[in-house]
């Protein structure tokens, strides 16, 4: 708990001009004496139970880049996110009074018979098991890591040829302006790319795009 309020206080969000939270604002006898506290901390925890240290630094390194994407990353996000649950239903064509519908009937479908063999094979198919899960690129258990990768790539692709001046795509047929799209690309890529928000060059910025950047060590575009 103590370790956890120290974190409160050298993680401060709301300011973008204070770098190092409350505890920053401090003099440095202060600092010094806090920094000896943390140090003290962290060698009792080490002595309680072996590792127990190394977990909980592990834990609060996460929370930080947690705390520092929602403070600084997602505001964008936010903003599309409540139109979606507030926007309006667009007009319809109402239909007739009283409204028929005519369906043909169903006539059964004449198969080849090597595609009727073919659905004999697969019918009774199972998937195999999988003994050993995947790990994901912090070695965590995580059976789908490999195809989660695939599809935030994938998007971040559709979105990087989008900028591309040779694809000649206009600005309004672009994929950042499908609002579905974008909350996928951004759920997908805060699961494999969520350190990329505490870098130096993306602080305050809400782009998603400068993130794309940062994340795939790309030149900015020229101004």
């Amino acid at each position: 708990q103590v370790l956890i309020a120290f974190q409160a206080l050298e993680q401060d969000v709301s300011s973008r001009t204070r770098q190092g939270g409350l505890i920053s604002t401090q003099t440095k006898e202060v600092q010094e004496e806090l920094a000896e506290l943390r140090r003290h901390i962290q060698r009792c925890l080490a002595m309680t139970r072996k590792g127990c240290d190394e977990m909980v630094t592990h834990l609060l390194g996460r929370e930080v880049h947690w705390v520092n994407w929602k403070g600084q990353g997602c505001r964008e996000w936010e903003h599309e996110s409540l139109e979606m649950l507030t926007g309006k239903a667009p007009d319809v064509d109402p239909l007739p009074d009283p409204f028929t519908v005519s369906i043909p009937g169903y006539t059964k479908p004449k198969l080849d018979g090597s595609v009727k063999e073919i659905l004999k094979e697969v019918k009774d198919y199972q998937l195999p098991v999988m003994d050993i899960l995947r790990k994901d690129g912090e070695g965590n258990p995580e059976p789908c890591s490999k195809v989660m990768r695939e599809l935030c790539e994938r998007a971040l692709d559709r979105h990087e040829e989008d900028e591309d001046p040779s694809q000649g795509i206009e600005e309004e047929y672009k994929s950042k302006h499908n609002k579905t799209f974008m909350w996928q690309s951004r759920r997908l890529f805060g699961r494999h790319h969520l350190r990329v928000y505490t870098r130096k060059e993306v602080y305050g910025k809400t782009d998603f795009m400068d993130f794309l950047r940062s994340a795939r060590n790309r030149a900015p575009p020229p101004a």
